[in-house]
């Protein structure tokens, strides 16, 4: 009996030791978003879909509110689609699509920083950040 005990009482202390894992693995946030710089999705751990001049082109569509990442045979890779100016500190709705990893959908989103040609979202809800090019 006293082994049973013992047992379980280990395995418990393992348990609480090791902690359980939450879901989707280890919480990304947005002091791990906030110093990248390249335009993209931003989603989990990894960079869902970057910007790079040797694979793709952006384009982006003022009048829209819409940018995108597109190969050279214009697939859309991502594109989002913002319902008002970007704003410093604006609460916005973000529609975003295309073949990343980052689920397409709608998005709340905060305009954390604007610098440049670049603005910076981050969707807490959903743990997802995006650089988009803004002009």
């Amino acid at each position: 009996m006293k082994r049973g005990i013992r047992i379980i009482s280990i395995v418990f202390a393992a348990i609480l030791l090791t902690g359980c894992p939450s879901k989707g693995g280890s919480q990304y946030g947005y002091s791990d978003f906030k110093n990248h710089t390249e335009y993209g999705v931003y989603y989990g751990h990894n960079k869902s879909v970057t910007f790079s001049k040797s694979q793709y082109e952006i384009g982006f569509i003022r009048s829209l509110r819409e940018f995108r990442i597109q190969d050279d045979n214009q697939n859309v890779i991502v594109r989002t689609t913002l319902s008002a100016d970007p704003q410093l500190r604006a609460s916005l709705t973000l529609t975003l699509t295309g073949t990343s990893s980052a689920p397409s959908g709608t998005y709340r989103v905060m305009v954390m920083s604007l610098s440049g040609d670049r603005v910076w979202l981050w969707s807490e809800e959903r743990r997802t950040g995006f650089i988009l090019y803004w002009e």
